[in-house]
């Protein structure tokens, strides 16, 4: 597995002519690939930026940085296979450090990943950022983070639990679990088959609802949500009948492979 962190922008406002700068990146680089955290996502600016600041630190050569640059940078923040629920999650959300807007910290919350820093300045030398969300009522949000070998060290568990997902099961029999879907809707009859079926399985706590129909849907799930949620599309009916189901899935790592799981077993 192959993860990636997301590139603090703001670290950008105090740019030290030190050559430690490049030499703890390098460092960094070197410690979060033996990690699996193979890029570093930013946009094209801020890309352009960071390359020509390395390059003007006294005692940096070009060749130094291109050794590891474009295998460790790479643009955009936003991945080819952003799924709707993470998109909604990035537009919903508002975060400020410091009373400055940022956009990579938001992208590492966004994919519950690690955030990195150059450093260039004390203050990013932290295992965490606390954030605020202005969308949510001020909010308070940690979000992982590095500036140095020792803060990608400090988060060893961390970064382990990502690569070894384990999922806990549900303490619920089969026949406890609650199915809770509107009476109006029609297809009732064809959901309750189904959840006959996946009721059974271990990972699964209650069906929650049903939801509006999505009869262009060609797959199982329909939208993975970062609180185990997982709504679920009868994609075989013509009518593409669905529900909301609660699955034990306790972020969106969890849930996503939870629904991989239901898809391989339950997909007809």
């Amino acid at each position: 597995m192959q993860n990636e962190v997301f590139f603090n922008e703001l670290c950008l406002k105090d740019k030290i002519n030190d050559y430690s700068v490049f030499e703890n990146l390098r460092e960094c680089y070197q410690k979060l690939k033996s990690e699996d955290f193979s890029v570093c996502r930013l946009d094209s600016d801020t890309k352009k930026t960071v390359f020509d600041y390395l390059k003007s630190i006294s005692g940096v050569s070009q060749f130094a940085i291109t050794n590891f640059f474009y295998a460790f940078f790479h643009t955009p923040f936003e991945k080819d296979d952003m799924s709707d629920e993470t998109e909604e999650k990035f537009v919903l959300h508002d975060l400020y450090f410091e009373n400055e807007k940022t956009t990579g910290l938001q992208w590492a919350y966004t994919y519950d990943t690690l955030a990195f820093s150059l450093l260039t300045n004390d203050k990013w030398n932290r295992d965490s950022i606390t954030v605020i969300d202005k969308a949510d009522e001020n909010k308070s949000i940690l979000i992982h983070h590095a500036a140095t070998v020792a803060n990608i060290d400090a988060q060893k568990a961390w970064i382990d639990s990502l690569k070894d997902i384990e999922l806990e099961k549900t303490a619920l029999m089969p026949e406890q679990k609650l199915f809770n879907v509107s009476g109006t809707h029609h297809g009732n009859d064809k959901r309750r088959l189904f959840w006959d079926k996946i009721k059974n399985n271990e990972y699964v706590v209650s069906c929650i609802t049903s939801t509006e129909n999505h009869s262009r849907d060609k797959t199982l799930i329909h939208k993975v949500y970062s609180d185990g949620k997982i709504e679920l599309v009868l994609y075989w009916e013509d009518s593409g009948y669905s529900m909301l189901i609660q699955t034990t899935g306790r972020n969106y790592r969890e849930t996503k492979k939870i629904a991989d799981i239901l898809t391989e077993k339950y997909s007809k």
